[in-house]
């Protein structure tokens, strides 16, 4: 009869490590008191790793779980560890370095995450740990979920709000129907007094994109440009 010195997830068989059910098997009590901690706290049984697995390991998850303080459902779960300049919540990774807990909970939770996409909060408080108030994004997708809900620190302005802007809007238009009419970017620029890299970006939509795209040419006081 063969005997296993292992179970699946690499834990030795020994006697201290064995229970038998009332069916006969021989359970791995290191594997059913992981499977018995995810429940408890909330996580998927199948995504609880054991030392051959991969993932992080049980010690992460206790470590991750007794950092949290469990609120109601909708609400935040501060983070009660460690946190960054930010305010970020994070977990030690070495002497030097730390690691973003929210991060590790999302890959227990859904699985390994890509280095290009970072998990953020739609609740927009850095050290909460609720799951439900995460979503995964690119630095982009962070951004500008930031400026949509006006919590840049840095005012976004566009078109003659902005600081750099030379042209005023009536100019726009008409430089799109100068464009749509034909003339060269460096005869639009000489005759509004801006550098052709100005028109080039206004002819690719680059610049000014806040402004429709489309105007009849009867709306734009071309005839009032200066010359």
């Amino acid at each position: 009869m063969l005997v296993t010195t292992h179970c699946v997830r690499g834990h030795a068989m020994s006697d201290g490590n064995i229970r038998v059910s009332r069916a006969g098997w021989r359970i791995c009590r290191t594997c059913d008191r992981l499977r018995k901690y995810a429940e408890y706290h909330g996580l998927p049984r199948e995504r609880v790793p054991g030392p051959s697995g991969g993932g992080p390991s049980f010690s992460v998850i206790q470590r991750i779980a007794r950092r949290i303080e469990r609120r109601g459902p909708d609400e935040c779960w501060p983070w009660i560890g460690r946190h960054n300049h930010k305010g970020r919540a994070v977990l030690p990774k070495s002497r030097t370095d730390t690691q973003y807990a929210a991060r590790i909970l999302w890959q227990i939770i859904h699985g390994r995450l890509p280095k290009a996409l970072c998990v953020c909060h739609h609740c927009d408080n850095p050290s909460c740990m609720n799951m439900r108030h995460l979503f995964v994004g690119t630095v982009l997708d962070n951004n500008r979920d930031m400026i949509r809900k006006g919590r840049s620190r840095t005012p976004v302005t566009a078109g003659t709000g902005h600081w750099k802007a030379k042209l005023s809007e009536p100019d726009v238009y008409a430089v799109r129907e100068l464009v749509a009419a034909g003339t060269a970017d460096a005869d639009i620029a000489k005759r509004f007094g801006v550098s052709r890299e100005a028109i080039r970006d206004i002819r690719r939509n680059v610049s000014w994109r806040s402004l429709q795209a489309i105007r009849l040419s009867g709306d734009s006081p071309v005839e009032d440009v200066p010359s």
